[in-house]
């Protein structure tokens, strides 16, 4: 595990990213278009987006966990599947 530690100067230097916004409208009709309701159409939109950056995570471990807490918020593919 990496530690991270900042002089007392550096906190005016960093900077923090993060994406936050709504669903691109043209996504959201394309995956509606195919036969989901605007919430299943959404999660799957979220759940995508989530599962590609979760991928990047070397440690199965933390992975698995991480994947197992987003399908409590947004539920898994497999479920998607059933309900399509």
């Amino acid at each position: 595990m990496a530690v991270v530690s900042f002089e007392t100067n550096d906190i005016l230097r960093c900077g923090h990213g993060a994406t936050a916004g709504a669903i691109d409208p043209t996504t959201l009709f394309y995956a509606q278009s195919r036969g989901l309701d605007a919430t299943a159409a959404e999660r799957m939109i979220v759940r995508g987006f989530f599962e590609q950056v979760v991928a990047k995570i070397e440690d199965e471990t933390i992975r698995e966990r991480v994947l197992a807490a987003l399908a409590r918020r947004i539920g898994t593919s497999e479920q998607q599947e059933q309900a399509a």
